[in-house]
């Protein structure tokens, strides 16, 4: 994420819409793949102890997963896959990484400097 960071500092990024869609049609992957990293991590790092806390000190997946080893209730509720399934009609999920105008444009100036040999 500090790609970003140095593309702010030298003045290539400057947070209007066209720059960002220009990173989410670019860069949308190298960020998911770090947030899955972050995610991971946060999983499986053990949680200090605080001086006034009565919370266990242990990893955030085992406690989410097995909260009986902590004297914790599980409050997770199975949802019946009908209930998913009709849910799942009213989501929205996009198509694009990005605007798909600026995807439109990005894809067909990248087409216009691959060679046309390379091409067919």
């Amino acid at each position: 994420m500090n790609f970003f960071q140095t593309l702010k500092d030298e003045d290539y990024f400057c947070g209007d819409f066209l720059d960002k869609c220009l990173v989410q049609c670019c860069f949308m992957s190298m960020i998911q793949e770090d947030l899955n990293e972050v995610v991971t991590e946060w999983n499986v790092h053990k949680t200090s102890k605080s001086r006034n806390s009565i919370a266990p000190t242990e990893r955030p997946a085992i406690m989410f997963d097995i909260p009986s080893l902590y004297g914790a209730k599980n409050y997770c509720v199975e949802i019946p896959n009908f209930s998913v399934d009709a849910l799942s009609d009213h989501c929205t999920f996009n198509e694009y990484p990005c605007d798909k105008d600026i995807l439109f444009v990005q894809n067909f100036n990248f087409r216009k400097q691959i060679p046309t040999s390379e091409r067919s």
